[in-house]
């Protein structure tokens, strides 16, 4: 028959194929046809280092290096006026600075003291008359206050508010201290204080300042 031999014919080359692949396949990969060293990547660059590299150490018998000194300014030269001693300022006399301070036309006398004037309810300023005036004092000093009577206590205030006449003996500033003392004891603070507000600072006393 024809077909036979054409089968035989087939199956003698596939028979020759594998033969032919065989080497091939019994390989563990197949071998590369590129020459050597085609497609590999070149080895990374080390990194560079950010280490300081370190100062060498001091060996023995090395000089050291010197340091800079740092010099001090220079002082100013003394200069002739700063070696002047200042003049001594003058001297006002007090009682002539005290005429400028306050003019004999608006100093107050000490003859006769107090806010309240016979005219607008005081009592007359001879009420004392020739009584002594060391007396009075005494009494003002030692009088109990504040009175018993609200009458009496309304007389007495404006007999010691009233601008009367010094009595005699006494300092005009030492009484109107003694009646300033009176009203305090009285309650009555301002009187109190508009009585030694008539008296010029200049012409206080040691009785005014306690």
């Amino acid at each position: 028959m024809r077909t036979f031999p054409k089968l035989s014919l087939a199956a003698l080359v596939a028979a020759g194929g594998l033969a032919a692949l065989a080497p091939a396949i019994g390989q563990d990969k197949p071998e590369s046809i590129l020459p050597p060293g085609f497609g590999e990547a070149s080895p990374a660059a080390p990194a560079p280092s950010n280490a300081p590299t370190p100062a060498p150490a001091p060996r023995a018998g090395d000089p050291i290096p010197p340091t800079a000194t740092i010099q001090p300014l220079p002082l100013p030269a003394p200069t002739d006026a700063a070696t002047e001693t200042p003049a001594p300022a003058a001297t006002v006399d007090p009682a002539v600075l005290a005429q400028y301070e306050m003019p004999a036309s608006a100093r107050r006398s000490l003859d006769s003291i107090g806010p309240l004037g016979a005219g607008q309810g005081g009592i007359d300023a001879d009420a004392f008359g020739t009584a002594d005036g060391h007396y009075v004092e005494r009494l003002m000093r030692h009088l109990t206050a504040p009175l018993p009577s609200r009458w009496m206590s309304i007389l007495l205030r404006r007999a010691l508010v009233s601008r009367v006449d010094t009595p005699r003996g006494v300092n005009g500033a030492d009484f109107a201290a003694e009646r300033g003392w009176l009203l305090l004891r009285m309650g009555e603070s301002v009187a109190a204080r508009a009585v030694v507000q008539g008296v010029d600072t200049d012409n206080y006393t040691p009785k005014l300042y306690q």
